[in-house]
């Protein structure tokens, strides 16, 4: 358990809020550098993820162009003759 801080605003005090400021700088500093590899991993894999996608979108562009084209070719043809009537 820390001492408690002294009342006056001598050198020691100061020195030992000094000691105190560093260990809670090197303690965030640890955590940021624990996370740093995870985060970029993830960062990565976000980017494969999205890599995935554009090339999945580009498929999907590709299959709706071929069935509109079966759908256009499936139609019957705006030139073709009316059939007979059966008058």
């Amino acid at each position: 358990m820390p001492k408690p801080l002294p009342l006056l605003c001598d050198e020691a005090a100061v020195v030992y809020c000094r000691g105190i400021i560093s260990r809670a700088i090197l303690l965030l500093v640890r955590k940021i550098m624990l996370l740093k590899d995870p985060v970029e991993s993830l960062i990565d894999e976000v980017r494969k993820l999205t890599a995935s996608r554009v090339e999945l979108d580009r498929r999907l562009i590709r299959l709706q162009g071929k069935f509109e084209l079966l759908e256009r070719m499936a139609a019957p043809s705006s030139g073709a003759l009316p059939e007979k009537s059966e008058t």
